[in-house]
């Protein structure tokens, strides 16, 4: 039987984790799994740790078990989904599959939203309101702002979990300063909020943008 060929960026530990992940997931034991392959518990238990490898039927039949696809389980792409125009997509734009699956069902949740009356606008008007902002020119300038400020926003965490410093309950010294770690916390916090204005900034540029779009006008007329 022919062995699983291993992508060069891949190896037999990721496999074997991401298969232990999706086991644990629907609460399957070692044995079960190796019942279901006609093999040994120890087998499973060595691919898990990624000291042994499976051939292509193995594979499969853990990918039927756990419903993903082999090339999920071989770490090619990070969407479980089967569905092809949904691994194209992902593969394409690197979007997630709840990304995918929002944008996909936009229009049916508006419907909903509309039937039960959480909204008081068409669906139609919200989806053409969804493209104008996606087609903006200033939606790549919203989304590095939003990267900005979340990168600045993981380093203030770091610098946090990090300190042995109780960063609730600071006081500055008689002199008024504070130790250089806490100066590089509060500088980063500062960042945060000129980000935060950048964001909002961004957003109501596109609105804007939007307001003087024709399509919204043809909609509300």
């Amino acid at each position: 039987m022919r062995k699983v060929t291993i992508d060069k960026n891949n190896d037999l530990s990721t496999t074997g984790k991401r298969i232990k992940y999706e086991r644990e997931q629907v609460g399957m034991s070692q044995q079960e799994l190796a019942d279901i392959l006609i093999v040994k518990r120890e087998k499973i238990n060595y691919i898990e740790k990624g000291t042994r490898s499976l051939n292509i039927q193995e594979l499969e039949t853990i990918a039927n078990t756990f419903n993903v696809s082999t090339d999920y389980l071989l770490c090619r792409i990070e969407i479980k989904s089967l569905d092809e125009k949904t691994i194209e997509i992902h593969k394409e734009l690197n979007l997630s599959e709840d990304a995918i699956n929002h944008l996909r069902d936009f229009k049916n949740y508006m419907i909903t939203y509309k039937q039960v009356k959480l909204i008081d606008m068409e669906p139609d008007f919200l989806l053409d309101t969804l493209d104008i902002f996606l087609s903006s020119g200033q939606f790549y300038f919203l989304i590095i702002a939003m990267a900005e400020y979340l990168k600045i926003s993981n380093k203030s965490k770091a610098i946090e979990n990090n300190s042995s410093y109780d960063f609730s309950n600071i006081r500055p010294t008689k002199d008024g300063s504070f130790p250089h770690e806490l100066s590089n916390y509060y500088r980063s916090l500062d960042d945060q909020d000129v980000q935060i204005y950048r964001v909002q900034k961004q957003i109501l540029d596109i609105v804007k943008d939007m307001a003087e779009n024709k399509k919204i006008e043809e909609r509300e007329n």
